[in-house]
């Protein structure tokens, strides 16, 4: 068991690395600031650290990955994949932020993006992503995605206590979901939010 506190002014920290972080063992990251606000309020991130072996098995499939010569995008998307798969976030989230701050625009991206930064409990970034990824399936006119990501948009609204834009954005996937006639995931979105919402 780790317990670590830092005050800072910075927007970055680095851990002092006194007590060893050992590998297997979830940790969580927790910010308060000065105004009295918490992280733990947007719900926790946490992290953990890959054994040896784990680790040389994720860069032996990363290799096979970068050897099938794939397009920058899949290539970019299978990786993520691999290591978020693996509880990797930090990893695929910078592996994906580079690839778009490198002039890749993709649906996929900021989708996957927006669903690691939500996984991470980072609710604000996950929907600036997401509402890149709808931007693009609508002019794409990819109903599916936008569906996906109208979800993801109302989810994170939630967790976030905006209530109001939570439920627009519920209602917005839900219409998509019938417009597709899929009628489980609009019920599951909608499940999903009373969880969330509490009503």
């Amino acid at each position: 068991w780790v317990k670590w506190t830092q005050e800072t002014s910075a927007t970055e920290i680095v851990y002092s690395g006194k007590q060893s972080l050992q590998p297997g063992a979830r940790y969580w990251l927790i910010v308060k600031t000065d105004q009295g606000k918490s992280s733990k309020d947007e719900g926790s991130f946490g992290f953990s650290i890959l054994g040896q072996e784990k680790a040389q098995e994720v860069r032996a499939a990363a290799e096979q990955i970068k050897q099938k010569q794939l397009s920058k995008p899949a290539e970019a998307l299978a990786l993520a994949h691999l290591y978020r798969s693996n509880d990797l976030n930090a990893e695929a989230i910078n592996l994906l932020e580079t690839a778009l701050a490198d002039g890749l625009e993709s649906i996929r991206v900021y989708q996957l993006l927006g669903d690691i930064y939500q996984q991470v409990g980072l609710n604000r970034l996950a929907r600036e992503r997401y509402r890149q990824a709808l931007e693009l399936a609508k002019a794409a006119g990819d109903l599916d995605t936008q569906a996906q990501v109208l979800g993801g948009l109302a989810v994170t609204s939630g967790i976030i206590g905006q209530k109001n834009e939570a439920i627009a954005w519920l209602e917005q996937g839900k219409e998509v979901y019938q417009t597709l006639g899929d009628q489980v995931r609009a019920g599951q979105l909608e499940q999903q939010m009373v969880k969330i919402l509490g009503s």
